[in-house]
C-alpha cells in the first residue's frame, strides 16, 4: 500500500521560537513528528539549541533579537513554505497528532484557528490554568503578529478576512513554561518586565500592557503593585477585549490573597453578567461571599460554577467541577450540613480521587456523622480501587493527618517496596509512640533511597525528634550513640542552656566526638539495630492489628520540669558547641540555627496532633513554653495552651498571635468584654511584632464579633427596660442578622481531623475528671 502525499491545501509547517532551550527543544519537536516541515527559528542561543535541533530534522533559521516578539514571529513566519502554520514554544508540547489536525483541515472554509493550551503550574500533572490563543492560521502574508509581549496575530486575521474567520479547534497543547523553576532558570519575570516597560513608554494608555505589568508583579508577589495596574488597565480596556474577563479574573484573585473580599466583589459583580458562562468568576464570587459569612449565597455561587463550561476563558483546572464541588463541600461543612458536605467531597472524589483536600473533608464529615473509621477507610478505599505508589500517597498523607493509624500501618506494610509507604509507616510508628522503629526505617529510607532535599530534610528532622522522644521517655540513653544525630544533640544542648543546666551543657561537648565518631563509622550497636529494623519490618502485620487501639487511650501523663532532663549528665554533644558552657549565647550564630530547628519541630509536633510529646516540652521554660503552648493549641490540648498562655501574660511575655488564641477561647466562652480588651491590646502588640495577615484576619473578625455581641447584650438590657420601644426590637433582630454573617467567616483555628478528636478526648476528660472531683 502507498501512502498518498497530502495536498497542497492540507500542508502543515511547525514553527518554534526558542532562544537556550535545549533542556526542552527535544521533545517540543518530537511532538510535531508528522508535520510537512518543522522550523526553529533561534534568536541567539548558547546553549547548542540550534545544533540539537538539526540532529532531530528542523530546519533552523537564525534570527536578531530585538526585545520585541511580535516583530521576531513576523520574520520567522517568512520562512514557512506550507499552506498552514501551527505555531509552538520550544517549551510546548503538541498532545493532538498532526494526523488529527489534518482532519480538522480538510476541505475548511476557516482561517485561524484557537487551541487550547494548558500551562502547568506544578509538577501534577492536573494542576494547571487552560486559556485559548490563536495558534493554527493559513500563510497569508496579510496575516501578522502585533504586540512587544503577548503578542496575537488573531486582530490581523479579523481585520483581513473578517470575524468569521477565526473558530476554536480540539487542538490541545501543553505549557511547562510558567512552572516555577523554568520560570527561575530562565529569568522570564525580568525579561517580561523589560519588554513590557518598553512597551509602556511607547504607549502609556495601553491597557494590555498595563494588565501585562500587574500579572508579572504578580508572579513577583508585589501585590499590592499589582493591583495598582489592574486598577489602571480597568480604566481603558474595553468591553469587547478579549482578555477583559481575565483582568477581573486575576484582580479578585489577588484581592482575595490581600484579605479583601468586599472589593474582589466589588471588581466581580461589575463584569459577572457579562460572562455568565465563566466557571471561576463565578468560583471566586463564592469565596468573597463565603469570606463574608454568607455562606448560602456562596452555595449558590458555586452552584453556578458547576453548570458553566465554556473553555474559551482562561480558567484553572476544576474550576467547573472538583475545584466547585469541594468548595461547596467545605461550606456545607461550615454550615454543619455534614450528610451534604460528604455528597459534595464524594463528588470531588469521583473525579480526582487522589484530591487530598476531599479525602479530609470526607473523613470530617463522616466523623462529625458519627462514622466508625474503619467504616470511612472501606469506603474511600473501595472509591479509590487498586493502590499503587507513588499514586496512592496523598490517600497516606490523609490518613495521617486523620490519625488512622491502623490503616496506615495495614496499607503501608502491604507496600513496603515503595517510599511513600515506608514514610506511612513512618508515621504511623511515631504516632504510636514507637520511636524506635520509627527511627530505624527513617535510616533506611535516607540510605537507600533517592529523595528530594526537602523530602531528605523533613525525614531527617522527623529521625532527630525520634530519638529525641525515644530519650525523653527512657526508651533510650546516652549509652545508644548511634541513634543520636547532630541535629538532636545540637537542639538538646541549647534547651539545657534555657534551662539554666550549664553543667550538663558542658557535660554535652565532653561526649561530642564519640558521637561524631559513631555516626561516621559502622559498629555492633548500628549492625543491632539494622536487626532491629529487620524485625520490625517482618512483624509488619503484627503491628497492624496493635495498632487498632486508639492513639489516645494511651496517652501519657505530662512530664514534670524537674525530671525531664535528668538524664542529661552523660549525653552527647555537637562540635559546633566549643564555646564556654558558662556563657550560654556566646555563639549566637549557633542558638539561631539550633532554636529554628526546635521551632521546626514543636511545629511538626503540633500539626501532627502529637499532645503527649508536646505537654512533655511545654515545661521548658521560657521562651519554648510559649512556643510549645501555641503547638498544643493547635494539636487539640487548647485548655492547657491558654492556661500556660495566661501565666506567660502575667508576666508580660505574651506576643499578638498568642492573645488571638486567649481571644479565640474568651470568645468561644461567652466572656466578650475580656475578648475585646485583650484582643485590642494584640494590635499593639502588631506594632512590635511583625503578624501573618491570616491572624490579623481573624483577630480583626473576632473583635467585629465580639463588639456586636456586646452590642447585642446591651439592647437587649435596655429592651428589657423599656419593652414599648419598637424600633429597639428592629434594631435587635438587624444585630442578629449581622452577628450571623460574621459569625460565619473564618475566623477560629483550622483543625484536621486527628486535632479535632484530640479536642474532644480532652474536653471528655476534663469533664470527667470535674465529674470525679464533684463526687
Amino acid at each position: 500500500m502507498y501512502l498518498q502525499r497530502p495536498a497542497a491545501s492540507e500542508r502543515i509547517g511547525v514553527l518554534i521560537l526558542a532562544c537556550d532551550e535545549a533542556s526542552l527543544i527535544g521533545s517540543c519537536i518530537a511532538s510535531a513528528a508528522g508535520a510537512d516541515e518543522i522550523i526553529v527559528a533561534d534568536t541567539g542561543s548558547t546553549d547548542g539549541t540550534p545544533q540539537l535541533a538539526r540532529d532531530l530534522g528542523a530546519t533552523v533559521v537564525t534570527l536578531k533579537w530585538d526585545h520585541h516578539f511580535a516583530k521576531a514571529r513576523n520574520e520567522a513566519l517568512l520562512s514557512v513554505n506550507a499552506e498552514w502554520i501551527l505555531v509552538l514554544d520550544a517549551d510546548e508540547r503538541l498532545l493532538t497528532p498532526i494526523t488529527d489536525i489534518r482532519a480538522i483541515l480538510y476541505d475548511t472554509d476557516i482561517c485561524g484557528y484557537s487551541v487550547l493550551i494548558k500551562n502547568r503550574l506544578s509538577e501534577h500533572r492536573d494542576h494547571y490554568v487552560q486559556h485559548r490563543a490563536v495558534r493554527l492560521f493559513r500563510n497569508k502574508p496579510s496575516y501578522r503578529y502585533e504586540g512587544v509581549i503577548h503578542e496575537d496575530i488573531g486582530p490581523s486575521i479579523i481585520h483581513a478576512s473578517g470575524t468569521n474567520a477565526l473558530a476554536d479547534s480540539p487542538i490541545h497543547l501543553e505549557h511547562l513554561g510558567v512552572l516555577p523553576s523554568i520560570i527561575a532558570s530562565k529569568k522570564k519575570l525580568e525579561r517580561n518586565q523589560q519588554l513590557l516597560t518598553l512597551a509602556l513608554a511607547e504607549s502609556p494608555k495601553d491597557p494590555f500592557v498595563l494588565y501585562g505589568l500587574g500579572v508579572t508583579a504578580v508572579q513577583s508577589n508585589q501585590l499590592e503593585l499589582a493591583l495598582q495596574w489592574f486598577e489602571l488597565s480597568r480604566q481603558y480596556v474595553p468591553k469587547e477585549a478579549a482578555y477583559r474577563a481575565t483582568l477581573y479574573r486575576d484582580a479578585a484573585k489577588v484581592f482575595l490573597a490581600r484579605k479583601k473580599p468586599h472589593k474582589a466583589e466589588e471588581w466581580i459583580k461589575e463584569v459577572l453578567e457579562h460572562y455568565p458562562d465563566y466557571a471561576e468568576l463565578h468560583l471566586l464570587h463564592g469565596q468573597c461571599l463565603s469570606e463574608q459569612g454568607l455562606l448560602e449565597d456562596a452555595l449558590a455561587a458555586f452552584t453556578k460554577a458547576t453548570d458553566s463550561h465554556n473553555d474559551r476563558y482562561v480558567t484553572e483546572s476544576g474550576a467547573d467541577h472538583a475545584t466547585a464541588f469541594l468548595y461547596l463541600g467545605d461550606t456545607a461543612y461550615r454550615l454543619e450540613r455534614y450528610e451534604e458536605a460528604s455528597r459534595y467531597y464524594n463528588q470531588v472524589l469521583e473525579q480526582q480521587p487522589s484530591c487530598e483536600a476531599a479525602l479530609l473533608g470526607l473523613i470530617a464529615s463522616f466523623d462529625e456523622l458519627g462514622v466508625q473509621e474503619e467504616d470511612i477507610t472501606q469506603h474511600i478505599e473501595k472509591t479509590w480501587g487498586t493502590l499503587t505508589f507513588p499514586e496512592a500517597a496523598p490517600l497516606i498523607r490523609a490518613y495521617e493527618q486523620a490519625g488512622f493509624v491502623s490503616a496506615l500501618a495495614r496499607i503501608c506494610s502491604q507496600h513496603l517496596h515503595a517510599p511513600h509507604a515506608m514514610n506511612g509507616l513512618i508515621q504511623a510508628w511515631f504516632q504510636m509512640g514507637r520511636y524506635i522503629e520509627a527511627h530505624e526505617l527513617i535510616r533506611h529510607l535516607l540510605r537507600h533511597t533517592k529523595l528530594y532535599e526537602d523530602e531528605r530534610t523533613a525525614l531527617t528532622h522527623l529521625q532527630a525528634l525520634c530519638a529525641w522522644q525515644a530519650y525523653s521517655q527512657r526508651i533510650l540513653t546516652v549509652a545508644d550513640q548511634a541513634y543520636w544525630d547532630e541535629h538532636t544533640v545540637e537542639a538538646y544542648h541549647v534547651l539545657c542552656h534555657y534551662a539554666d543546666q550549664l553543667e550538663e551543657a558542658k557535660q554535652l561537648q565532653e561526649h561530642h566526638l564519640q558521637v561524631e565518631t559513631v555516626s561516621l563509622m559502622p559498629n555492633a550497636s548500628t549492625n543491632t539495630l539494622n536487626d532491629q529494623h529487620a524485625d520490625a519490618l517482618k512483624n509488619s502485620e503484627e503491628l497492624a492489628s496493635q495498632s487498632k487501639e486508639p492513639q489516645s487511650s494511651s496517652l501519657p501523663n505530662t512530664y514534670k520540669a524537674d525530671h525531664a532532663l535528668d538524664s542529661s549528665q552523660n549525653a552527647p554533644q555537637t562540635e559546633a558547641s566549643t564555646h564556654d558552657a558558662s556563657k550560654p549565647h556566646a555563639d549566637i550564630t549557633y542558638s539561631v540555627h539550633a532554636e529554628k530547628l526546635l521551632m521546626e519541630w514543636v511545629q511538626r509536633l503540633g500539626q501532627q496532633g502529637h499532645l503527649a510529646s508536646l505537654r512533655q516540652w511545654v515545661n521548658y521554660p521560657a521562651p519554648w513554653d510559649i512556643r510549645c503552648a501555641k503547638a498544643l493549641f493547635q494539636a487539640g490540648d487548647r485548655y492547657s495552651a491558654v492556661h500556660i498562655l495566661l501565666q506567660v501574660m502575667t508576666e508580660q511575655r505574651l506576643d499578638a498571635e498568642g492573645a488571638v488564641l486567649i481571644g479565640e477561647m474568651l470568645l468561644e466562652a461567652g466572656q466578650h468584654r475580656e475578648a475585646c480588651d485583650l484582643l485590642e491590646g494584640s494590635r499593639k502588640l502588631q506594632e512590635t511584632n511583625t503578624t501573618h495577615m491570616d491572624m490579623e484576619a481573624r483577630r480583626d473578625r473576632m473583635l467585629a464579633l465580639a463588639y456586636l455581641k456586646l452590642s447585642q447584650s446591651h439592647l437587649r438590657e435596655a429592651i428589657r427596660l423599656s419593652p414599648e420601644k419598637q424600633e429597639w426590637q428592629d434594631q435587635l433582630q438587624s444585630l442578629h442578622t449581622s452577628i450571623q454573617q460574621v459569625s460565619r467567616m473564618p475566623w477560629q483555628t483550622v483543625y484536621t481531623p486527628l486535632q479535632r478528636r484530640n479536642i474532644r478526648i480532652v474536653q471528655q476528660t476534663s469533664l470527667k475528671h470535674l465529674h470525679d472531683r464533684e463526687k
